[in-house]
Order: structure tokens, then C-alpha cells, then sequence
């Protein structure tokens, strides 16, 4: 497209510059701006959601190591020596040692004290007990005794993010026979 200039003699004509004009650029950089704010803001929400998901999945597959260890040493165990609300469980074993689980309010830890377990999944009788951390970071456990035999229990777990689970095991789902 042609443009013509009048000076005082002649018209000039003259061809209209190539490119972009500053507020055109300036728009076009504003839009994409705005776009890859709110791209942005989407993929943030998104990676916290799927971070969160994740340590819960985290804590869930914690909690059905712990409740299956635990399952199986109180169907091993003859009986329930005693259980003290909020903070420990000691069950009897038929070879005449006992196991102890204590939860340390202050430390935020689950321990085991007893038997060492060996290599063929068998208790060790013959040699003291040990004393080993079982989980940490643990906000709750609340052990209830059903009869001299059954126990329930449940185990408040948090990943030091905010995020909590809480597994609940039952006298009837963890004792699958009886003696």
C-alpha cells in the first residue's frame, strides 16, 4: 500500500514501514503474560495435589507394613499381658518371652522390645531382647484390649507436611485363628 506526503512542491510517495509497532508488541507481550500466569498458577496446584496424593499413598503402604508386622505377632502371641491406653501393648509369647510396642509422645516413635526377629522369620528366644524404632513420626496410638487374646488398634501417621492417615486394625480382622 502506497502512502503519499505533500511538501510544499511535490507529492512523494511513499511505502509503509515493515514489522510491528511498539504497542503492538507491548499487547501481544502482555497476552502471553497473562497466560502463562494462570498456565502457571494450574501446574503449581497441580504438582502440590500429586505431591500430596503421593505422601498419603506413603503413608498408607507404612501403615499395612506396620498393621501386617503387628497382625502377625499377636496371632503368634498366647496372650495379651496388658495394654496401657495411649502408650503400649505387651503380648506373651508362647516360648515365655514377651513383646512390647511403646509409642514415645515425645519423640513421635513406635518401638518394638522383644525377641530378635531372625533371618527364617522365627523369633529368637534364646538371646536377649532388642529394642527397635518401628516407625517414626507418629502422632497417635490407641491400643484397646478385647479379651485376653484380641487386640485393636489404631496408628495416627503424618509426614511432617501436614499430611495425616490413621489405620485402624481390629481384634477380628488381625486374629485370624485362635488356639
Amino acid at each position: 500500500m502506497k502512502f503519499h506526503v505533500i511538501t510544499r512542491s511535490r507529492v512523494i510517495p511513499t511505502q509503509r514501514p515493515y514489522g510491528f509497532t511498539i504497542i503492538e508488541l507491548l499487547t501481544t507481550a502482555a497476552i502471553i503474560s497473562v497466560i502463562f500466569a494462570a498456565g502457571s498458577a494450574i501446574i503449581v496446584s497441580h504438582i502440590k495435589q500429586t505431591a500430596t496424593q503421593e505422601s498419603v499413598r506413603r503413608l498408607q503402604d507404612e501403615w499395612g507394613r506396620l498393621n501386617h508386622f503387628m497382625a502377625t505377632e499377636i496371632n503368634e502371641s498366647s496372650s495379651i499381658v496388658y495394654v496401657v491406653p495411649n502408650t503400649s501393648v505387651r503380648l506373651m509369647l508362647p516360648g515365655g518371652g514377651t513383646i512390647t510396642y511403646t509409642y514415645d509422645l515425645l519423640t513421635k516413635t513406635l518401638t518394638r522390645e522383644g525377641p530378635r526377629i531372625l533371618s527364617s522369620g522365627k523369633l529368637d528366644l534364646a538371646n536377649p531382647s532388642t529394642t527397635v524404632d518401628l516407625m517414626n513420626n507418629v502422632i497417635g496410638f490407641y491400643p484397646t484390649q478385647i479379651n485376653s487374646r484380641e487386640l485393636s488398634y489404631s496408628v495416627e501417621l503424618t509426614d511432617g507436611r501436614g499430611n495425616l492417615f490413621t489405620g485402624f486394625s481390629s481384634g477380628e480382622r488381625t486374629r485370624s485363628f485362635t488356639y
